[in-house]
């Protein structure tokens, strides 16, 4: 993969734009779906399972771009595809950027050996993991991301069925989603950023999936969608909403949050659409504030039983934040009113510039999660509504698990030493008293 994203770099760089990273960004993201279109079309008679992509081959010229290859006529042919929003967004560029030296390099990017496999579900996460690379430049149209690690644990711990639906009110480009819903019946999603929803939109054509995705504000507007079988979200730590007193949305069935709160109108509307499971990442002052909030967690908790879990994560996972944040696990078919913590701190390995969960470590909270036990002194708790209801309904994890620390190993010898000075101290105190009740 390493080899892949230098390779994406090259391409980037070829642009000859530096001076503007979300338009190279783009153009660079264009070029690698092109490649995948393109590698399909080489292999199509030889796929050993269908996949719905090959649908779009029939109306694409791939010798016109060849013949022309500027950004213009990149645009043109991917046109079956969701590039609207990208001809509005790189007009300037579809005459003056010239894609020859671009296309000269995709020979370094082949996903032929995944397509013929029929490995999409391992095409999808290496598309998905260029993208990772490319979106931070994208400047204004900056989207969330999550660490890979954090969405491999969500779809472990989900593990969505074929027939089940998917949701992410807050899709961003798409990559929590189109990943947990990778083997799922379908994804709906909604975006206020156009450019971002056309992104997710390609991006589940990549995966394979029907999907029903456009442009919106979930949080003020809600959804033209039905309710999904399993719904996934992840939103911006610094959000901030007001609701009209005199028109509260539908989906805030559990109370009205204060305006430090306002993760809560996120959270009430992955509920509110989500029909079995559903999960999503909070900072950690969502779990034990008081006030309003607290009377949310009670009624989500108390009356309708709908938290499952909660993981919490290590320092350092999420770049561009320090904010410390706990993955919310829900369920409506729990079979207990207990509620699992998970201390994932005890699972991350320190890398430059921030923390990292292996393969080792997220395995590894995916079984705790499905053991479902409660180990005291442990890296998991499962805590009683009673417990609950006692600490005022807060859901930090390191309220309820004691962090496994390694005991220091004994000084044996040291500690020996130590017991021979006491007892010989001992001898001198009891000969000194008992000289002095002699002279008594």
């Amino acid at each position: 993969m390493v080899q892949m994203n230098k390779a994406v770099q090259n391409i980037k760089d070829s642009l000859n734009i530096s001076h503007d990273a979300p338009s190279a960004a783009l153009i660079t993201y264009l070029i690698v779906l092109y490649k995948i279109l393109l590698d399909f079309e080489a292999e199509r008679e030889y796929l050993r399972a269908p996949h719905l992509i090959t649908q779009y081959l029939d109306k694409l010229d791939f010798e016109k771009l060849e013949d022309s290859p500027t950004v213009g006529t990149m645009l043109d042919q991917l046109s079956p595809l969701e590039v609207n929003v990208f001809k509005e967004t790189l007009e300037k560029y579809s005459h003056t950027v010239s894609l020859e030296k671009a296309l000269g390099l995709l020979s370094k990017i082949d996903f032929s050996k995944d397509i013929i496999r029929g490995n999409y579900d391992v095409l999808l996460d290496r598309f998905l993991d260029i993208q990772e690379h490319l979106i931070d430049d994208l400047g204004s149209y900056y989207a969330v991301n999550t660490p890979r690690s954090v969405i491999s644990i969500l779809k472990g711990i989900l593990a969505v069925k074929e027939d089940e639906t998917c949701l992410d009110p807050c899709i961003g480009y798409g990559d929590l989603v189109t990943a947990v819903g990778e083997r799922g019946k379908s994804i709906s999603g909604q975006d206020s950023n156009a450019l971002l929803a056309a992104i997710a939109k390609n991006n589940t054509i990549v995966a394979g999936k029907e999907s029903f995705i456009k442009k919106g504000d979930s949080v003020s507007s809600g959804f033209e969608f039905d309710p999904c079988d399993v719904v996934v979200g992840h939103y911006h730590f610094d959000f901030r909403f007001d609701s009209d007193p005199g028109n509260i949305p539908e989906y805030m069935e559990w109370g009205i949050p204060s305006r430090s709160g306002s993760d809560f109108y996120f959270i009430s509307l992955i509920l509110h659409y989500m029909k079995k499971r559903g999960a999503t990442i909070v900072p950690e002052g969502l779990l034990f504030r008081s006030g309003k909030e607290g009377e949310i967690r009670r009624n989500m908790i108390e009356r309708d039983n709908l938290i499952d879990c909660v993981i919490s994560l290590p320092p350092g996972l999420f770049k561009l934040s320090g904010v410390a944040a706990s993955l919310l696990i829900f369920n409506r078919e729990k079979k207990d009113r207990k509620i699992l913590m998970i201390d994932g701190r005890e699972f991350y390995k320190k890398i430059r510039g921030g923390a990292l969960i292996d393969e080792e470590g997220i395995n590894r909270i995916i079984e705790i999660y499905r053991q479902r036990k409660d180990i005291r002194n442990n890296s998991q708790r499962l805590i009683t509504e009673k417990d609950l209801k006692e600490s005022g309904y807060v859901l930090s994890v390191n309220r309820y698990v004691t962090p496994v620390t390694d005991p220091e190993p004994a000084n044996l010898e040291g500690l020996e030493k130590s017991v021979i000075e006491l007892e010989q101290a001992a001898g001198r105190y009891r000969k000194s008293v008992n000289e002095k009740l002699k002279r008594l």
